[in-house]
């Protein structure tokens, strides 16, 4: 169901090197790297088949409206997701490693001034906004 509703991730280019070398460790590591459009990136993002140790990382398509530093911490935080996913932790400590990694990153600013936590209120505003987007087109 994966390969239907995703395609396999090719823009390399369009994120910062440190990320795309990140993703690329795991593209070796035999991660599948895949992104989606609105629709199907929600699903997936909130589905429970993810929830089970499986090695996909599903990010954002260019559908979605980000700037290119939007859009690198939209990847980097998938990317850390999927690793906290993965890790043999049950569901308590999976959320409790997820909500240290954003109080971690929420005094981190990007290189344009803003912090990583508000960056992520933009990028889920942005994400709504691209699904209701989607809808009344399809």
């Amino acid at each position: 169901m994966i390969r239907l509703t995703t395609a396999r991730f090719s823009a390399w280019s369009s994120i910062d090197r440190r990320i795309a070398d990140r993703l690329a460790l795991r593209d070796a590591m035999g991660w599948w790297v895949r992104t989606a459009g609105p629709r199907n990136y929600l699903a997936w993002r909130n589905s429970r088949a993810l929830s089970a140790a499986l090695p996909v990382i599903i990010l954002p398509n260019d559908d979605f409206p980000f700037t290119w530093a939007e859009r690198n911490v939209a990847v980097l935080r998938e990317i850390l997701r999927a690793e906290i996913r993965v890790m043999d932790l049950d569901a308590n400590e999976r959320e409790d490693m997820h909500k240290r990694f954003i109080l971690r990153l929420s005094g981190l600013q990007d290189n344009e001034g803003n912090t990583l936590a508000a960056r992520f209120a933009q990028i889920e505003r942005k994400i709504v906004q691209a699904m209701v987007g989607a809808a009344r087109s399809g």
